[in-house]
């Protein structure tokens, strides 16, 4: 009888794990396929990082250059180029807190503050490529005698690297053809791998700005734009402009650029945890 007894309350508990498997396992499977296939919500974390700068006085007197803004952005998930703790820092931007007016006689604004924003990566494609997005996190105000060394040291190096580079025909670099119709010169004409590691932009006050997009093949394109017209609206604008692009090689010629600026986020940047 008792054996009996002990054989029928081990059916009912065989049964009753059975079932806790079971249902245990409708519940939590579709967590893990949600968060193994569908990490979007893990990606928006990165939206809410925020990033703590420090800046060196240094003296200015050789640095003329009118900057307005200039922004770097590593496209290449945790590039090799960016020596950073956090591989998701994609991108900085430095900007003047009043842009000069094309209008203006004088194009020189006088304005004693800079914010920095840092984007964090996010979105990463088949070629494992970030785009980056702005952020939620407050700008942080820098006086301009310590941040202009930054960033007039950086426009420097990526200047002089352009002036050393040769221009490339882009028809020798092997890429298929978009059609037989192209002539060949422009990227457009062939169908080019999305393999960009940086971007870089340079503005400055008379409104002229530069493009840089850096491929991972070993080229870039430098595209310079030059206001030819202005629309005055108040204290706002709108620049009608033109420009050509070119391809360079660049070689070696960026890794002068590539290495202050991985030293400068190594040293100056550093990640907040969220609260």
């Amino acid at each position: 009888m008792h054996k009996v007894e002990k054989m029928n309350l081990n059916i009912v508990l065989g049964f009753g794990l059975t079932s806790i498997l079971t249902f245990s396992g409708i519940f939590i499977t579709p967590l893990l396929l949600t968060d193994y296939f569908f990490p979007a919500e893990q990606e928006n974390e990165f939206l809410n990082r925020k990033y703590d700068f420090s800046f060196d006085f240094h003296n200015l007197s050789t640095f003329p250059l009118p900057i307005n803004s200039l922004q770097v952005a590593y496209r290449e998930f945790n590039s090799s180029y960016l020596n950073h703790s956090d591989p998701y820092l994609v991108a900085v931007w430095f900007l003047r807190d009043s842009q000069a007016h094309p209008e203006k006689e004088d194009y020189h604004d006088n304005c004693s503050t800079w914010k920095v924003i840092a984007h964090p990566g996010l979105e990463y494609n088949e070629w494992n490529v970030s785009t980056w997005h702005g952020t939620n996190n407050p700008p942080i105000y820098i006086h301009n005698t310590y941040i202009a060394y930054e960033v007039m040291f950086f426009t420097q190096l990526v200047l002089d690297a352009t002036k050393t580079m040769p221009t490339l025909n882009f028809s020798t670099l092997g890429y298929p053809r978009l059609s037989n119709n192209t002539v060949g010169q422009h990227m457009n004409d062939y169908i080019v791998p999305e393999h960009w590691i940086l971007s870089l932009t340079i503005t400055f006050e008379n409104a002229t700005s530069i493009n840089i997009d850096v491929h991972k093949d070993g080229w870039l394109q430098h595209t310079k734009h030059e206001p030819i017209d202005w629309t005055p609206y108040g204290e706002s604008f709108t620049i009608y402009s033109s420009g050509e692009s070119i391809y360079m090689d660049y070689g070696v010629h960026l890794e002068d650029f590539h290495r202050a600026f991985s030293d400068y986020a190594k040293t100056h940047i550093w990640h907040i945890n969220k609260d």
